[in-house]
Order: C-alpha cells, then structure tokens, then sequence
C-alpha cells in the first residue's frame, strides 16, 4: 500500500462505518461523542498533512488528538453529573490531566492501561511539538539547510498513534450506539490495525 494509504483507507472506512449511526442523547453521551468527532476530524486533518509532507503540522496535533479522545471516554466512564455540568460551563475537573488517565485505568485496566503508559512515556515530546519546543525546532533543519528533516520512523510513529486513536474513538462511538454493524466494522479495524505496525 502506497504511503499513508492505509491511514486514508481508515479514515473512510471510520466515516462509512459511524455513518447514519444513532447514539444516546443524554448530556454525557453528546458530549463524549462530540470529543471522539474531534479526534475523527484531527485524525483526517493529519492523513491530509501527511499526504502534504506537512509532518510539523501533522506532529502538533498528536497531543490534542490524545486528549480529545481522553476527554471523552473520562467523561463517558468516569464523570460525576457535577463534572459534566463544569465542562458544560468550559471547566474542566481540577487536577493533574495524569489523575483522569488513572481514573480510566482503574475503571478499566486492559483498554486503558496504555493511556498512563503513553502519557509517562511521550508526553514531554507531544508538548514539544505542539507548543514549539526543541523537537520540532531540531527537525527544520538538514544540516546546516532549513527544511523539513523527520526520519522515517518518526513519520511513521505520528501517524501509527493518529490511527490507533481514531479507532478508539470510532469502538467508542459504536460502541455507544449499540449499533451491531458498526462494532463489528470497527472491531474489523482494530484487528487490521495490527499488521501494519507491527512491533
């Protein structure tokens, strides 16, 4: 499969699958699903700027994609009605972000027990890129030339956590819906997703 083609194929068959789909109307529920649509939406916008070589752009996003989709499954999960009520009000819980990542964990260990991992172990690099700092600084250059310089691994890591957040997103929505068509089409994904990372 040509570059990225794999990431774009997923973020169609992500829309044909959750298209038409109908979910609880509840507070907690369009809420939550509001924040996996933001992960949907940064998830396409960086197959885009991966098909544009844009892979600064496409690296600043990983830290909001991360938390979009953290939002919405804490607040799916692990939210009070008082907790939905502030972030009706666009306050989020007090707190270190790191305490709604345990609390996911401890509601469930296996499906989120990589969220505490990944924010102990790349979350002084997404602040990086998102906010400027010297990893996306160091790779302007090519030598003493200011040009783009991204390994290939690193590309291939930006979009790797792209797309397992977007599949994450999409289980959660379908999940949420009941929609029997749906789980089973974003499970098909989250079993295709392996081969093509493999570890």
């Amino acid at each position: 499969m040509e570059a990225h083609g794999y990431s774009r194929t997923l973020a169609n068959d992500i829309v044909d699958a959750l298209h038409g789909i109908e979910t609880p109307s509840d507070d907690r529920s369009n809420i939550a699903c509001a924040l996996f649509a933001i992960v949907h939406e940064h998830h396409q916008a960086i197959v885009v700027l991966l098909e544009g070589q844009l892979y600064g752009s496409a690296a600043a996003l990983l830290r909001s994609i991360f938390e979009s989709y953290v939002r919405g499954a804490w607040v799916l999960q692990c939210a009070s009605s008082k907790d939905i009520s502030g972030f009706q009000k666009d306050k989020w819980k007090e707190g270190p972000f790191e305490d709604r990542l345990k609390e996911l964990e401890a509601v469930d260990s296996v499906a989120h027990g990589g969220l505490v991992h990944l924010k102990t172990t790349a979350w002084t690099a997404l602040n990086s890129y998102t906010h400027s700092g010297m990893r996306a600084v160091s790779r302007r250059f090519f030598g003493n030339d200011l040009i783009p310089s991204y390994a290939p691994k690193e590309i291939a890591e930006i979009e790797r956590l792209a797309n397992v957040f977007a599949i994450l997103a999409a289980l959660s929505i379908a999940e949420l819906s009941g929609h029997t068509d749906a789980m089973d089409a974003t499970k098909a994904m989250a079993v295709e997703f392996k081969p093509q990372y493999p570890l």
